[in-house]
């Protein structure tokens, strides 16, 4: 196949708004859209040549593979292997742990499903996972382990190529559009609803190879077909960049929106390399070098920006930035002249790569990732819970079907009958682990009822508004329906004894009475939430327990820790005051009503985790060593244990 410079050219835009994008959302929201312009490159590229090898009689899948191997994995191991190292010394023992797990399936290139099951309200922010980009690798493998098997499939029957291509492109855009209304982050690292991005590029090619655009053009002069040309670069350019401003994280992608780098793409690729913007912008020699670092930049950038926000616990200033991303280019230059350069000159011979080059190396690899993922840490480790979330959702879902469906925060049976409800938001399903822990020792077992954001409160909806994401704020806005499930639950179960309430406050920033919308203000309807809660469980007999919230971290959970790198050693302090933790309004009045409600049930009593983990004013989020919380404001499995004697205390 003849290079096309310009497609070097073409992979530098995208790149470009990737890169930019991460360091500078605000100003250039849409900028990983870049990502869906390498999977129209890809597709293009690779199909084209699969068709001529298929027409010449000489593909096989042993040459296909090795090609694959020699431009994928050496800069890919080299990123991961210093992410790896650079992660010891950076991360905490939790933080190191997702790191091994991202580079284990990252190497397996199956990282995507990894990262949707991690897509939650539980989530660690994006911007602390150093290997996070790597989904889109994963579905451009995913994508060429099926597309040759079925294509050679096709064209050994004789059968129609460009039917299969149509008719997948359009089952996969149908499977986008249905996830990104019904499950936005299957929709975004999926490869189901991904792959007709790659399709359209392997569309084109064959449009290229079989039909080519000149013939499509014979009629017209070539003046002519100058000026078509020439329209339909710029064309595909202004869809490209329009996508770098017109799209955002708030926008439904990728839906319709993903339409815009796509046929963008495609536009500027079905153009040729003789027209005007493809032979002047996209082959001018500093794009075309753009192009050829643009996958070992995409590989280097993200981990750079990554631990430079995790070892500065806040947003780096434009500076801080700049420095980062001249890092990112210097190392992927780097990796460019001496990684991907010699392994194509070197590792020509197949049987060098499959036997030599990719076991030993992979091998390294996935060994490093291992150690980090199961044993290794450069802090003391914390027991992993004993009571396992699948087990016990699972035990839970027999009697609540549609709870792990409809909510992020799964609802978790100790065993199948139960003492203890807990009932809440995820800050009373992070109490789960430790209470589970104590109670079984003492007899009891803990059933836990935790709804994204909710209040523990009959018929008060308090998930604020996700903005852009209408599968969270579908969830948000029923959510009270699923705690008026658990209340009638406990309501009615005689085993059950013991209720905890636990909400963070901070959640109530749409807080509505569904029973008496006039109620506006926050005091009047926490009261009547209480009253309604707590007088229905009074009739019952039960004895409640009020949780009032933790402080909140000011920084990531590592700040915490005590830095082993120079950089950024100098920190203030990472979680709030007693008194700051105590100001914030919604915390303020939520506790002021519970403690003078509780005050009037005999059978209600309150503890309040910022006495449990503050002292004379200060707040504990360290305890030899070990964090007590998992991000800013839940609770890890240690911090779990450690609240978890004071709650039992007080419930007894």
């Amino acid at each position: 196949m003849k290079y096309r410079s310009d497609i070097d050219g073409l992979r530098a835009l995208a790149v470009a708004g990737v890169v930019l994008f991460h360091a500078f959302p605000h100003k250039l929201p849409g900028g990983f859209t870049g990502v869906d312009v390498f999977f129209v490159i890809s597709g293009f590229l690779i199909s084209r040549i699969l068709y001529e090898q298929c027409a010449l009689g000489t593909f096989t899948f042993r040459s296909f593979y090795a090609r694959r191997v020699r431009r994928i994995f050496p800069a890919l191991l080299m990123v991961l292997l210093c992410s790896l190292v650079f992660g010891w010394f950076a991360l905490s023992a939790d933080q190191y742990r997702l790191l091994g797990k991202h580079a284990l399936s990252g190497l397996g290139f199956v990282i995507n499903f990894v990262l949707v099951n991690e897509a939650g309200y539980f989530d660690v922010a994006a911007e602390t996972k150093p290997l996070l980009h790597l989904w889109s690798l994963a579905v451009e493998e995913q994508y060429y382990l099926l597309w040759p098997c079925l294509l050679l499939l096709c064209w050994s029957r004789k059968a129609g190529v460009v039917a299969l291509i149509v008719g997948l492109i359009i089952a996969s855009f149908v499977v986008n559009i249905v996830l990104v209304n019904t499950q936005s982050a299957g929709a975004y690292f999926l490869p189901f609803g991904r792959f007709w991005e790659m399709l359209a590029g392997s569309l084109l090619a064959w449009v290229i190879v079989k039909v080519s655009t000149q013939s499509l053009l014979l009629r017209q002069s070539i003046s002519t077909q100058l000026v078509i040309t020439n329209a339909i670069s710029i064309i595909g350019l202004t869809c490209v960049v329009s996508g770098y401003f017109a799209v955002s994280k708030s926008s439904a992608f990728p839906g319709y929106w993903a339409l815009l780098p796509v046929m963008g793409s495609l536009a500027i690729i079905a153009a040729g390399p003789h027209a005007l913007l493809n032979r002047w912008l996209f082959s001018h020699p500093l794009a075309v070098w753009g192009g050829k670092i643009s996958y070992p930049l995409y590989l280097w950038h993200w981990p750079v920006l990554s631990f430079l926000r995790i070892l500065k616990g806040t947003e780096p200033d434009t500076t801080e930035l700049v420095i980062a991303l001249a890092l990112s280019v210097l190392l992927s230059w780097l990796t460019h002249v001496f990684m991907e350069k010699p392994a194509q000159r070197n590792f020509q011979n197949i049987s060098a790569i499959f036997v030599r080059f990719l076991p030993l190396s992979a091998g390294m690899a996935a060994g490093a990732a291992l150690i980090a993922f199961s044993v290794v840490s450069n802090y003391p480790s914390v027991e992993p819970e004993k009571f396992s979330v699948a087990s016990t959702s699972a035990r839970c879902s027999e009697s609540f079907t549609s709870w792990n469906q409809v909510n992020d925060n799964a609802c978790r049976f100790q065993q199948a009958e139960n003492t203890i409800a807990v009932i809440g938001d995820s800050h009373a399903g992070h109490l789960f682990d430790g209470l589970a822990e104590l109670a079984a020792r003492q007899g009891d077992s803990v059933a836990l009822f935790p709804a994204s954001c909710q209040s523990p409160l009959r018929g008060i909806s308090s998930g604020f508004v996700v903005e852009g994401n209408a599968e969270v704020q579908t969830m948000r806005a029923n959510g009270y329906l699923l705690i008026e499930q658990a209340l009638n639950y406990v309501l009615q179960n005689d085993q059950i004894q013991n209720v905890v309430l636990a909400h963070s406050p901070r959640c109530d920033v749409n807080i509505k009475d569904t029973t008496a919308p006039h109620v506006t203000e926050y005091k009047a309807v926490l009261e009547n939430g209480f009253q309604r809660t707590l007088s229905a469980l009074h009739t019952k007999h039960k004895q409640v327990l009020i949780v009032l919230d933790n402080p909140f971290l000011n920084a990531l959970p590592n700040h915490c820790l005590e830095n082993r790198l120079p950089l950024y050693s100098q920190r203030q302090p990472c979680i709030e005051t007693e008194q700051e933790h105590r100001a914030n309004d919604l915390v303020k009045t939520y506790n002021a009503v519970a403690t003078d409600l509780a005050k009037r049930y005999e059978n209600v009593k309150v503890v309040d985790l910022a006495n449990v983990l503050c002292e004379q004013g200060v707040c504990k989020a360290v305890i030899n060593d070990t964090l007590l919380y998992k991000d800013q404001s839940h609770l890890s499995v240690f911090g779990s244990r450690y609240v978890a004697p004071y709650i039992l205390q007080a419930m007894n």
